[in-house]
């Protein structure tokens, strides 16, 4: 269940908690659509073969990073 449809809280500090829960849904959300998109990027492949592939660099870098472990939805950390 997604929290984005939940009742925003009045207490800052229980707001500050949703947010932070938003925010690593968010990033849950980010990395399982990153991994779908090389899994059906694999699929083209074994299917069309290498020509289908046909990435542009700034969201194979953001798949790279995404692997690595770079990417994370708190920059404080």
């Amino acid at each position: 269940m997604s929290l984005a449809t939940a009742e925003l809280p009045s207490d800052p500090d229980a707001l500050r908690a949703f947010a932070a829960a938003l925010q690593a849904e968010l990033y849950a959300k980010t990395l399982h659509i990153e991994k779908l998109k090389a899994q059906l990027a694999t699929l083209r492949r074994a299917r069309f073969g290498q020509s289908s592939e046909k990435l542009d660099r700034p969201r194979l870098g953001l798949r790279r990073r995404a692997r690595r472990g770079l990417l994370h939805p708190d920059p404080d950390l």
